[in-house]
C-alpha cells in the first residue's frame, strides 16, 4: 500500500468506526438482526453510511484544528497537520465521503439520510464552534452516539426505546 493512501486511511479514522456498531443496537435489542429477512445487509450498510459520515466530519475536524494539531505532540502525525495531505485533498475525500454516505443514507430512507445530514451538521457545528465549550463538548460527542442509536432504529424499522436513548446518552457522558 502507498504512503498516501495510508495517509488517507489515517485520515479517515477507520479505528473510530467502532462507535458505529451502535447502528446495530436497536435491531439485536428487538430481536430482528438475523431474521433472515435481509437485515444484516440493511444493517452492514448503515453501518458504512455511518462511517463514511463520520470519517467526513472527523476530516473536517482535522481541517479546522490543523494549526492547533501541529503544536501537540500526538496530533501533529496526523496526515493534515504533518502535511502529508493537502487542504484541497482533504476537503475532497471528505466530500466524497459524505456524498458516498448521503447516497447509501437515501437507499434506507428520507429519514435515515435526515440523521446522517443532522449528524454531520453537529459534526461541523462542533469542529468550527462548539468545541470550545467543554460541558457542551461532551453532550454533543453525547448526542452523536444517541443520533447512532436513532438510525439504526430508523434503518431496521425498530422501535427504539427511551430508555435505550437515555443510557446511551448517559453512558456517553462517561
Amino acid at each position: 500500500m502507498s504512503p498516501f493512501f495510508q495517509d488517507i486511511v489515517l485520515l479517515l479514522r477507520p479505528h473510530q468506526w467502532v462507535k458505529n456498531l451502535l447502528v446495530l443496537a436497536p435491531p439485536f435489542f428487538g430481536g430482528v438482526l438475523y431474521t433472515g429477512r435481509g437485515m444484516a445487509f440493511i444493517m452492514f450498510f448503515a453501518f458504512v453510511a455511518f462511517s463514511l459520515a463520520s470519517s467526513a466530519g472527523y476530516v473536517m475536524n482535522d481541517i479546522v484544528d490543523r494549526e492547533s494539531d501541529r503544536l501537540h505532540p500526538k496530533k501533529r502525525l496526523r496526515p493534515i497537520a504533518s502535511g502529508k495531505v493537502g487542504l484541497t485533498e482533504a476537503v475532497v475525500i471528505a466530500v466524497v465521503a459524505f456524498a458516498v454516505s448521503a447516497v447509501i443514507s437515501f437507499q434506507l430512507g428520507t429519514w435515515f439520510l435526515l440523521i446522517i445530514i443532522a449528524y454531520l451538521a453537529l459534526s461541523l457545528l462542533y469542529s468550527f464552534y462548539l468545541q470550545r465549550f467543554a460541558l457542551v463538548d461532551c453532550f454533543v460527542i453525547a448526542t452523536g452516539f444517541v443520533l447512532r442509536i436513532e438510525a439504526g432504529g430508523i434503518a431496521s424499522g425498530t422501535s427504539v426505546s427511551n430508555w435505550l436513548l437515555l443510557t446511551t446518552f448517559l453512558l456517553s457522558l462517561l
